[in-house]
């Protein structure tokens, strides 16, 4: 009972801090796509778990 609990706070509060979360990964993205073309190998492999979590936090 304590872990299903401890679940979902979790998820309230990443329902309730999303568009923090989506901006926060959009400049991350933005500073790691502008500043090198050494991120292009490790932003390419960080999409799907990116898109995993933020279609988690829904």
């Amino acid at each position: 009972m304590r872990n299903k609990r401890r679940y979902q706070m979790s998820r309230d509060w990443l329902e309730e801090h999303q568009i923090a979360f989506y901006f926060a990964a959009v400049v991350a993205a933005a500073i790691a796509g502008l500043s090198s073309a050494q991120f292009t190998g490790l932003t390419a492999m960080a999409i799907t778990p990116a898109i995993a979590v933020l279609m988690y936090a829904m």
